[in-house]
This record gives C-alpha cells, structure tokens and sequence, in this order.
C-alpha cells in the first residue's frame, strides 16, 4: 500500500514516525528510501479581462504556466482545472470550466510548461468574472508543497450584445385562383435587426399557413428556409421563397401567412411573426 510516493497519508507542513517491526524469529536488512518531492506551480495566468459577445456562454482562450520549483523531477499524469468565479474568490460557489490533463509528463527540477485552452464562461447577462487555474488539481503528483497551486485571479467583465432579429415585411399574391390543388405561390419577406449586436449567419426563417387568422397549433409548417449572412445591428435581409399552399379545391375562402423569424431561437429571440391575409378561389 506504501509502494509508491502518492499512496504515503503525508500533508506538507506536518512530522511523521514511521515504526518498523520484524515479527519473524530472524534479523532482516531493511532499507528505507524517502523520495523528493517537486512542486508544481502556477507562475503565469493569461486571460481575457475584457469579453463582449453576441450570445451567452461565450469561449475565451486561457494560457498559464507552471514551473517546478521542487527538489526533484514531478513526473506522471495530472490535469490542472480552470476555475470561474463571480464573487472574486475561489470558493464553494466557484464553477469547474474545464480540466486539463497533462500525459506522461516529465518536468525537471527548474523547469516548465505551458499550457492554452478554450473554456467557456457559463454567463448569460452582463457582469463581472474572476478566473483561477489550479495546478495538479487532483492531488496526482507528490509534492512539497500544497499551498501554491492555485494562481492569481484573472479578474474581467463581460458584456452581452445580443441581435434582435424583427420581421417587418411579408408580400405574397393576395388572390389566388387555381385550377389544381396544393398550388405553388412566392413569398417575400424581410427582417430588421434591432438589437444592439450583430446576428452571424446561420438561423431558419418559417413560414406558416393559416385558416383561423392566428398562429397557434392548427397552423401548418409551410417550410424553413435557412439564412447564413451576417446582418449588422441596424441592419436587415430580405428572403425569397416559394411555398406549396395545402388547399384543396372546391369554393372559396381566406388563409393567412405568417413568416416567424429564427424559428429555432439561435439568438434567444421572442417568437415573432407577421402576417399577410390572402384570398383563396378554386375553380
């Protein structure tokens, strides 16, 4: 049980006996070797003090270093944890962000190494963060020293500047007459972005059908269409589709379109729709 370093019950700071005894009726050799101990520990930490994003949870790019300033080589496998904090203190309260394992590493008595990662800062509001990296957080190398594995906070803000994608437009025929069912129409709709950030590229707009003149779960899904350009804040787009209408014929009567706007709430949008009244003739 007492084979290698790490499986010693021993805390840096404290004295220990050890007490051999030869319970069998002859002298035995013993030896003893008491292994040195290094000591990993942090002596840079770079991070963003500064985050504006356009969506929540951001990622931001993390580098520190970690030096060895043991009396022996710490060798082995370890990982060294990022820590998120809102109170500026690492505490019970503090988020784990990330674990970073190093392999089958060898680091000399003096020597170093560096780490870059990407964590991402679990924040969906404007607000202040520290960050703490912890060296060795698992307690897997034995160490000299316990007290010098965490590093200075990284202190920041982060400023949320999320788009806010508005439908403002939509034209499609106002009458259509048909001889043959589910007819074939074009769509036209256009969108303004109100928010205070820009929406990158890659969201659905839909367009709905309906016969009550509201949205709700008797609407039909007519199609998504998918945008992927950027669309500044202030700026706006506009969409060109066609759609199959789901009429059959016989008689006459009103339908309604409606065009929702990032149906899949990619940027948190409210669900916004607006409308355009049509007129259906079947002959």
């Amino acid at each position: 049980m007492l084979n290698t370093p790490n499986n010693w019950p021993w805390l840096s700071g404290y004295s220990y006996y050890l007490t051999i005894t030869n319970t069998s009726p002859n002298a035995e050799s013993f030896s003893f070797t008491m292994s040195l101990p290094g000591n990993l520990s942090p002596f840079a930490f770079i991070a963003p003090t500064s985050v504006t994003a356009n969506a929540p949870n951001p990622s931001v790019q993390v580098v520190w270093g970690v030096a060895n300033k043991g009396v022996a080589s710490a060798s082995g496998n370890w990982y060294d944890t990022v820590w998120f904090s809102t109170n500026g203190v690492l505490d019970a309260n503090s988020i784990d962000v990330g674990n970073f394992w190093v392999y089958n590493q060898t680091v000399p008595v003096g020597g170093s190494y560096w780490q870059t990662n990407n964590v991402n800062l679990p924040m969906s509001a404007n607000g202040n963060y520290t960050l703490f990296v912890q060296v060795d957080a698992g307690n897997y190398i034995y160490e000299a020293n316990l007290g010098d594995k965490v590093s200075a906070g990284v202190s920041g803000t982060f400023t949320l500047t999320p788009p806010d994608l508005i439908p403002v437009s939509v034209v499609a025929p106002a009458t259509v007459t048909t001889t043959q069912p589910n007819p074939t129409i074009q769509v036209v709709w256009g969108v303004t972005n109100q928010g205070s950030g820009a929406a990158l590229g890659g969201w659905y707009d839909r367009v709905w059908f309906s016969t009550n003149g509201v949205l709700d779960t008797s609407s039909i899904d007519l199609g998504d269409f998918y945008f992927n350009q950027g669309v500044p804040a202030g700026g706006n787009y506009s969409q060109t589709n066609s759609v199959t209408l789901p009429i059959s014929l016989g008689g006459s009567y009103n339908y309604t379109l409606f065009v929702q706007v990032d149906i899949y709430n990619g940027y948190m949008n409210q669900t916004r729709a607006i409308t355009s009244r049509h007129r259906f003739r079947g002959r």
